[in-house]
């Protein structure tokens, strides 16, 4: 609970230095916090990607097979991301969960 000024409710989630959503909800609606993903690591997972493959990126941070999805996000409102590359080469895919870029880092872990 954050001070009595509009009475807001502040969610945080924080792992090691990371922040990976925060969320200013007014406490007079039927709104709740949103789900936020688990942080897996503060550094991007470098990976080799191929042409013509779809790999399928885990937007809720919960993976055994990190940073893609193993289907443990069931149950939950969090849907994998669809990864198609156009070169084959190593690209850095985010491991924060924070990243403007989607599955790709972009450094905002820093």
């Amino acid at each position: 609970y954050m001070g009595s000024a509009p009475d807001l409710l502040l969610f945080t989630c924080l792992s090691l230095t990371c922040i990976a959503a925060s969320v200013l909800i007014p406490s007079n609606t039927n709104m709740s916090a949103p789900e936020v993903a688990t942080i897996s690591k503060c550094a991007p997972y470098p990976v080799e990607l191929e042409v013509g493959k779809t790999y399928y990126y885990c937007k809720c941070g919960k993976t055994k097979n990190q940073p893609f999805c193993d289907g443990s996000h069931k149950g939950t409102s969090f849907k994998p991301e669809k990864v198609e590359v156009n070169e084959s080469k190593t690209y850095y895919m985010c491991g924060c969960r924070c990243s403007a870029k989607g599955a790709f880092c972009d450094g905002t872990h820093k």
